[in-house]
């Protein structure tokens, strides 16, 4: 018997010490509010002596604000004994006139001989609220400045793009020139200047897109248009750079693919961007654009299976290794350090292909193996766009 005693006494003092030294504050109200007994974590927690709080309602002591929750999570406490009952935040005001945050967990115990009272277990998250205001603010901060950052970028980059552009004009008046009179050196130097002047073009334009998908500037044309008419430009304008390392283009456009509603634009670039890279990284092999209908790819809004285009191009070129393909649309990464030695580009074009497809409500995918080839694949929805893709049919886009 003496030692039962000795152990209920132990367990006893165990718990007061817990109770005493936590970080928590624990409150028992009566069924008006009244605390009837507090925790001596208060004093550390708010800076009140106890006598302060019991006998008092500590509802007086919440911002007015958060009266109203709490005593409506505090009533349903009252009608459902033995159930914890969330509060997910609420304000209390320190000894100081500061005001504390608190996350607390209400039990009505009324019935339980030992307590007979609702249980207010409360904790201090004051600072954990801070700091996550702290982040937010900080993470605002840095979204503005990308955007101005972006649209910095944009507006230097059609900048430079409207005077090189009359440069290019001008080495093209003076090749003809050039050219009619028999001028042999003046011709190759007025093509490398024209050459180099292409490059630098296309290089602005890639940083002018990328900066007006980052700033939310870009906008779609969307119409119906015929995709073997597209497809037709698309080779005609890809032709010369694979002609250029020896390889041959194949294009298999099934006869039930016709019409799709996008931005004809959009995927005539997205489209080249893939060709060009394939020319690119290929040698003396085969390029194949293939072109068809797929149903079912995913399930349209209304539950009913929606019909995808889908643009695959398939090279033979050196391939891209397992470890490179997840950085493969990030913007200015190129797959292999060692490659963007020899083949030049900005590692913009697969970013900017990816962006524009999501913003036709598509997506792009791709596989590949080193010293196989690699497979680019991109879906778009043949009659509609996302849901959240804004069209501007009758909006230009400015540069």
């Amino acid at each position: 018997m003496l030692e039962q005693n000795r152990q209920k006494l132990e367990s006893e003092q165990r718990f007061r010490a817990l109770i005493e030294n936590g970080t928590d504050l624990i409150l028992v109200l009566d069924a008006n509010r009244i605390c009837h007994y507090v925790s001596p974590s208060l004093g550390r927690i708010l800076g009140y002596a106890l006598n302060e709080i019991i006998g008092k309602s500590v509802f007086e002591l919440v911002h007015s604000d958060d009266v109203a929750t709490l005593s409506e999570i505090f009533d349903h406490a009252l009608k459902t004994p033995r159930i914890h009952l969330p509060i997910a935040e609420y304000r209390v005001q320190h000894s100081d006139g500061s005001w504390s945050i608190f996350e607390a967990v209400l039990t009505n115990l009324l019935d339980h001989p030992a307590v007979r009272g609702v249980v207010m277990n409360s904790h201090d998250v004051t600072e954990r609220k801070h700091s996550e205001a702290a982040l937010k603010q900080a993470a605002t901060e840095a979204e503005a400045a990308n955007r101005a950052k972006s649209a910095f970028l944009a507006n230097m980059s059609h900048e430079l793009r409207t005077p090189l552009s009359v440069i290019i004009g001008y080495s093209d008046m003076l090749l003809e020139e050039a050219l009619a009179v028999g001028d042999k050196d003046t011709v190759r130097d007025l093509k490398q200047i024209r050459t180099a002047g292409a490059h630098l073009l296309t290089l602005i334009n890639d940083i002018l897109d990328i900066s007006k998908l980052e700033a939310g500037q870009m906008r779609l044309y969307l119409e119906p248009f015929s995709i073997a008419t597209l497809i037709k430009e698309v080779v005609s304008t890809i032709q010369p750079i694979v002609d250029g390392n020896g390889n041959s283009l194949k294009v298999d456009l099934t006869s039930n693919v016709d019409v799709i509603y996008g931005d004809a634009t959009k995927l005539r670039q997205a489209l080249l961007n893939l060709l060009n890279n394939a020319a690119k990284f290929t040698q003396q092999g085969k390029i194949t654009l293939t072109v068809s209908a797929k149903e079912g790819e995913t399930k349209a809004a209304n539950g009913k299976e929606s019909r995808w285009i889908v643009f695959q191009v398939q090279d033979t070129g050196i391939g891209i290794a397992p470890e490179q393909l997840p950085h493969l649309f990030e913007a200015f990464t190129q797959a292999d350090v060692s490659i963007s030695r020899i083949h030049s580009g900005t590692g913009l074009g697969l970013a900017i292909s990816r962006r524009l497809c999501e913003m036709m409500g598509g997506k792009i995918t791709v596989e590949s193996a080193v010293g196989v080839g690699s497979t680019f694949t991109i879906y778009l929805p043949a009659d509609r766009v996302n849901a959240k893709t804004k069209p501007a049919a009758q909006e230009e886009d400015t540069e």
